[in-house]
C-alpha cells in the first residue's frame, strides 16, 4: 500500500473520529450555554511575536439539563497551558481540528472536562491561562483576518479567536448557540510607546519599566471583546470619541464631526437617548475590515481618507436607538439598520443612494429565494431562531423601506420615536411594533406585517418580478 493511500485512510478516519466527537456532544451543544463575563488579561511580547494571556469566563447552564463538559474554541496556533476552576486544576483536551463544514478553516478545540456537572441554572467560572501567536485566517479566504503580533499594528478579536468562546469546529453548530451578550474587564500590557484602545472605558493606566498596562470595562453588555495597538490619537466630544493613526488627524476631525451630525439627527427623528454612555470610532488599517460592537466601529483607515466612506458608522450609531426584542430575537433591527445607513447618506451627503440600494438588495433577494430554500418557509421574525440574521439586513431593508413609504417619513419616525421610548427598558415584539405603527398612522398594518414579517407572502412579489413602486402601492 503507498503513501498516498495510507494519507487517504488517515484522513478518512480522522473526520471519522472527528464528527464522531462532534455526535457525542450533541446533547451538549443543543443545551443553551451562555457567557456571562470575561476577565481578561494579555500580555505582549512583540520581540518573539508572542501573546500571553489568562481568560476568567463565567457560563451558565440554560437549559434544563446538566452539562459535563464544556466546549470551546480558540486560534489554531495559541495553546492552553492551564484551565482550573475555584483554584483546582481540570482536565482538559486540546486538538487542531478543521470545521466540518469549512474545512479549511482550523481552530484549537478544547473540551474542559468539569469536576460535577452543571445543573440548569447554574453558573461556573473557569480560569483558562494559554499562549501562543496569531497569522490570520488569509488561507481560508479571510482576507481582512490578517491579525498578527506586531508593534506598528495589533488586533485582538473574536475574528482570529484570540479568546476562548464556546463552540465546535462547527458553523452549523455554533449558530445554535445564543448570540453572545457578556460584560467585559480586560488588562493589557504593552510598551510605553503604544496605545492599547478599546470600545469600553478605560479604567486605568499603570506604567512600569517601560511597559504600560491598560485597564479596560465594558459600557453596555457586549457580544465581542476588541483591542486595537498602535501609535494612536484621539479627539473626543460629549461621549463621542475617535481614536485615529496621527497621519490622519484631518480626516478623523471629519469622523467626528459626521458623528455629531448623526446623533443630532437620529435625536431630532427618535428622541433622545436614555442613558447614553458614549460612542467609538477605532481607526484600524485598510484591509483588517471594518467591524462593530454596540458602542463603538473598528473603521478602516479609507474612512478618514474618504468621507463617503462613513456610511458604516450611521448603522452603527442608529442602533443606540433599538430595543432588546424578546428571544429568540427576529433579528430584523439589522434591515431598519441598513435601510436608515442609505437613508442618511441622502439627508447627511447628499447623495441619492436609496434607489439604488433598494434594487440591489431586491437582485440580491431573489437570488437567494432560489438558491436557498429556508426563505420559502421561515419568514423573517424567525431569521434570529433559525440563524439567518444575514438576510435580516437584505430583506429587512427592503420591508422598512416599504413600510417609510406606506406611512411617510414623519410618521414612520414617530413609530420608531415611541417603539422606544415605550420599550427602551424593557422587552418587545415584533407585534408590539406593528401596534405602534397603526396607533401612531391610523393605518391597519396587518397585511403589509403579514407578507414580510410573519410569513412569507412577500415571495410572490418577487416572482411576478414586481418593482419596488408596485410592491409599495399594494400596501397604500
Amino acid at each position: 500500500m503507498n503513501f498516498r493511500i495510507h494519507l487517504l485512510i488517515a484522513s478518512i478516519v480522522f473526520s471519522i473520529v472527528a464528527m464522531a466527537a462532534l455526535a457525542q456532544h450533541e446533547d451538549d451543544y443543543n443545551t443553551l450555554l451562555a457567557i456571562n463575563h470575561y476577565d481578561w488579561t494579555v500580555r505582549l511580547d512583540f520581540g518573539n511575536t508572542l501573546m500571553r494571556a489568562a481568560c476568567k469566563v463565567e457560563i451558565t447552564n440554560n437549559s434544563n439539563r446538566s452539562v459535563k463538559k464544556l466546549p470551546f474554541v480558540l486560534y489554531r496556533l495559541l495553546t492552553v497551558r492551564e484551565v482550573k476552576s475555584g483554584g483546582t486544576s481540570l482536565s482538559y483536551v486540546q486538538n487542531i481540528r478543521s470545521f466540518e463544514d469549512q474545512v479549511r478553516l482550523q481552530s484549537n478545540f478544547i473540551t474542559v472536562e468539569l469536576k460535577k456537572p452543571l445543573l440548569p441554572n447554574q453558573s461556573i467560572t473557569l480560569e483558562i491561562e494559554y499562549d501562543g501567536t496569531l497569522h490570520g485566517y488569509t488561507e481560508v479566504g479571510w482576507n481582512y483576518v490578517r491579525d498578527k503580533i506586531d508593534p506598528n499594528f495589533t488586533i485582538l478579536r473574536p475574528d482570529c479567536m484570540a479568546y476562548p468562546e464556546l463552540g465546535y469546529p462547527s458553523n452549523k453548530i455554533n449558530k445554535q448557540f445564543p448570540k453572545a451578550n457578556f460584560d467585559y474587564r480586560v488588562s493589557i500590557t504593552i510598551p510605553d510607546s503604544l496605545l492599547a484602545v478599546n470600545g469600553g472605558t478605560l479604567v486605568s493606566t499603570n506604567s512600569v519599566n517601560g511597559q504600560t498596562t491598560f485597564e479596560f470595562k465594558n459600557m453596555e453588555k457586549a457580544w465581542r471583546m476588541d483591542i486595537a495597538i498602535g501609535k494612536y490619537g484621539r479627539f473626543t466630544d460629549n461621549g463621542l470619541t475617535v481614536y485615529y493613526f496621527k497621519q490622519d488627524s484631518l480626516g478623523a476631525k471629519k469622523v467626528l464631526t459626521a458623528l455629531q451630525k448623526t446623533i443630532s439627527l437620529y435625536t431630532n427623528w427618535w428622541g433622545p437617548l436614555n442613558n447614553f454612555k458614549g460612542f467609538s470610532i477605532i481607526e484600524i488599517p485598510d484591509g483588517f475590515g471594518s467591524q462593530a460592537d454596540v458602542t463603538s466601529i473598528l473603521q478602516s483607515a479609507s474612512a478618514f481618507k474618504d468621507s463617503t466612506e462613513i456610511h458604516q458608522a450611521y448603522h452603527e450609531i442608529s442602533h443606540c436607538w433599538n430595543v432588546d426584542l424578546k428571544a429568540p430575537s427576529p433579528r430584523w433591527e439589522e434591515g431598519l439598520a441598513t435601510f436608515i445607513e442609505y437613508l442618511t447618506i441622502e439627508k447627511l451627503e447628499h447623495r441619492e443612494y436609496l434607489d439604488y440600494m433598494t434594487d440591489w438588495f431586491l437582485q440580491v433577494i431573489r437570488r437567494e429565494v432560489t438558491n436557498d430554500i429556508r426563505l420559502k418557509t421561515v419568514p423573517m421574525v424567525d431569521f434570529g431562531k433559525h440563524g439567518m440574521t444575514d438576510y435580516s439586513y437584505s430583506l429587512g431593508m427592503i420591508a422598512f423601506r416599504i413600510l417609510y413609504e406606506i406611512l411617510g417619513e414623519e410618521k414612520f419616525n414617530h413609530s420608531v420615536r415611541v417603539f422606544y421610548k415605550e420599550y427602551s427598558d424593557k422587552e418587545a415584539t415584533t407585534e408590539d411594533f406593528m401596534r405602534i405603527t397603526k396607533q401612531v398612522s391610523g393605518k391597519d398594518m396587518s397585511a403589509f406585517f403579514s407578507d414580510w414579517f410573519f410569513t412569507t407572502g412577500y415571495i410572490k412579489y418577487l416572482d411576478r418580478q414586481s418593482t419596488f413602486d408596485e410592491m409599495v402601492m399594494l400596501y397604500k
